[in-house]
């Protein structure tokens, strides 16, 4: 059975959750000045390659990354309380608040896209009309919660199994886990996910918000999870590695960046085929499959221990990354106009809608039951303590 865990925290993992939901905020600020086409269309009128570059490198560690955590944390969980009660906090943590926020998220930001779209048409920017239309339908949509979605989708299908897999004490499935959960593993795992990936146009996947789940989107991210569950099992060995070889991963994470960028600039102009797709998929997923234990490594390292700022950071980082969305359109439409360069208005935009989501949290969330809801415990007005650093090896 998994070990089981004390009641301190790993900081240097709630770290890395709170980094990466936070990123939230920088990739959509960004998404606003690319060149390249974007879901909702929508477009600042200052755009810049270098947003481009910047969305490309974060998105290709981020979901995944939010991935290996989330099957990393649910292991534990499945070792501390078992199946029931993971599954009890599983609902209360992804499922309320999915079913709170969803509908909330979908149409506010229905009703702020299309005010977008006829600023942009006002002020002389071409917009596809049938684009318009269907923004004006109001069709539901998760937008940026659909990762929320899939990974309780991902937690339906395999909780039971994990269950099972967690209980077993067979010799032969402690080497199988070992063996799916060792760094060298991850060359497999990019295959089967490019084969998925080729079946887009340059090999990359769109996220797809809608009610009815894509097939192919959740087996993309199906090996991410999985290889987070298993890496539970022996967390000590690898988060150790990661730690002491995290500026090799970043090496190698920057060699594959150029390999990627390589072998898309052909698909760029024209389509490839499926098989251009795919080494742009298994390049890309390896990019940040390599960033992704950099970022293990590099917080274990340097970010270990407890601090009170941290803790608020990690505290909010969850209601920041499901209201940041239409605050960041929010902010865009007001500066719409302003003559800035692309840089300074992505930098204000980030800086505006971080203050108002941090001052949101603190105000309506914190001290109130959404706070419980999401955090699982109704912070004190007073500033947090000091708190004893888990071990790894304990939690």
């Amino acid at each position: 059975m998994i070990s089981k865990t004390i009641r301190g925290r790993v900081h240097y993992l709630d770290n890395l959750r709170a980094y990466i939901m936070w990123l939230g905020v920088v990739i959509h600020v960004a998404m606003l000045q690319m060149v390249s086409d974007t879901p909702q269309r929508l477009r600042e009128p200052e755009l810049s390659e270098w947003a481009d570059m910047l969305v490309f490198s974060i998105h290709s560690f981020r979901m995944p990354l939010f991935f290996i955590l989330s099957g990393f944390f649910v292991a534990a969980i499945l070792g501390r309380k078992g199946l029931g009660e993971t599954i009890r906090l599983r609902l209360v943590r992804i499922g309320i608040p999915l079913l709170i926020f969803g509908p909330v998220i979908s149409y506010s930001l229905g009703s702020i896209i299309v005010e977008y779209l006829q600023l942009m048409q006002t002020s002389g920017a071409e917009i596809d009309q049938d684009w318009l239309v269907q923004a004006q339908d109001h069709r539901f949509n998760f937008a940026h919660l659909w990762f929320l979605y899939y990974l309780f989708i991902c937690h339906i299908i395999l909780l039971p199994l994990f269950y099972k897999l967690s209980l077993s004490n067979s010799l032969r499935l402690k080497r199988c886990r070992y063996w799916a959960s060792h760094p060298v593993a991850i060359m497999f795992y990019a295959v089967m996910i490019a084969y998925v990936d080729s079946h887009f146009e340059r090999g990359m996947i769109p996220a797809d918000g809608k009610l009815i789940p894509n097939p192919l989107q959740l087996l993309h991210y199906i090996p991410y999870f999985c290889f987070g569950f298993m890496m539970y099992k022996f967390r000590r060995l690898w988060l150790n590695h990661y730690q002491r070889c995290w500026g090799r991963y970043t090496l190698l994470g920057c060699v594959m960046m150029v390999a990627t960028l390589v072998v898309i600039e052909p698909l760029l102009y024209a389509p490839g085929t499926q098989v251009d797709n795919f080494l742009v998929a298994y390049c890309y997923g390896l990019w940040g499959w390599f960033w992704s234990f950099a970022l293990f490594g590099f917080f274990k390292h340097w970010l270990s221990s407890y601090k009170s700022w941290l803790r608020y950071l990690s505290d909010s980082a969850y209601w920041v990354y499901i209201v940041h969305l239409p605050i960041v359109l929010l902010v865009s439409y007001a500066l719409y106009h302003y003559e800035w360069a692309f840089y300074v208005k992505m930098l204000v935009n980030i800086a505006l809608t971080s203050a108002v989501s941090l001052l949101s949290y603190h105000l309506f969330v914190r001290y109130t039951w959404l706070g419980l809801l999401l955090n699982g415990k109704r912070r004190s007005r007073k500033w947090p303590k000091r708190q004893n650093t888990a071990k790894l090896g304990e939690a």
